[in-house]
């Protein structure tokens, strides 16, 4: 995103993913007709860490993903 990976927005949330090398289709659920992410941490999250992860939802929901067979895979539009 902007040519930065989110491992680097986002460093605290990335130290405590469980989703570290997972693909766009193992954290994510095409739901109503968007994606919806299923993010696992390694342990509870503190409020502070909970306000990044409402700005990485709102950055990522600012972005376009297609459903596999709509002419991509995981890929960012």
């Amino acid at each position: 995103m902007d040519n930065v990976p989110l491992m680097q927005k986002f460093p605290k949330l990335f130290s405590v993913s469980l989703d570290i090398g997972r693909t766009l289709p193992q954290v994510d659920v095409w739901r109503n007709n968007r994606w919806s992410w299923k993010m696992g941490w390694r342990r509870a999250l503190f409020v502070w860490e909970s306000s990044q992860v409402e700005q990485l939802l709102q950055l990522l929901d600012n972005k376009r993903l297609l459903k596999e067979g709509e002419g991509t895979t995981d890929k960012w539009l």
